[in-house]
């Protein structure tokens, strides 16, 4: 084998080594765990996994910019109670929303409930 066989066959397997045996799967994962077969919102799941993400007693402010990071919105409409809403899926005068009704708790996070629902025209 000359050098240049050896330096290209050292390449071939760091690059297999980087792509080839690489995979992330939590993307798809997750979308299995909050949503059906058919792909609509599991709201169970997804009530009890915000729960544990966001427990009792967090900061309104902690749901808020977890909330807004994922392009949703979070207003109060009642004291003691925080709405806030996620558009999962959207086309042409549609959409796929999660709805998120928060009771607080002493000026916290209490009980977090989650709605589906959608627009549509």
């Amino acid at each position: 084998m000359h050098p240049g066989q050896h330096l290209a066959a050292i390449v071939f397997l760091v690059s297999l080594g980087l792509t080839g045996c690489a995979s992330d799967h939590r993307k798809d994962i997750a979308f299995h765990v909050l949503f059906s077969e058919d792909g609509s919102p599991n709201a169970e799941a997804f009530s009890l996994a915000l729960s544990a993400r966001i427990p009792s007693g967090s900061s309104v402010e902690t749901l808020r910019t977890f909330v807004e990071r994922g392009g949703g919105s979070c207003e109060e409409r009642e004291a003691g109670h925080l709405w806030c809403e996620f558009v999962t899926r959207a086309k042409y005068c549609a959409a796929s929303m999660l709805g998120i009704d928060v009771t607080l708790q002493s000026g916290a996070v209490g009980r977090i409930k989650v709605v589906a629902g959608g627009l549509g025209c």
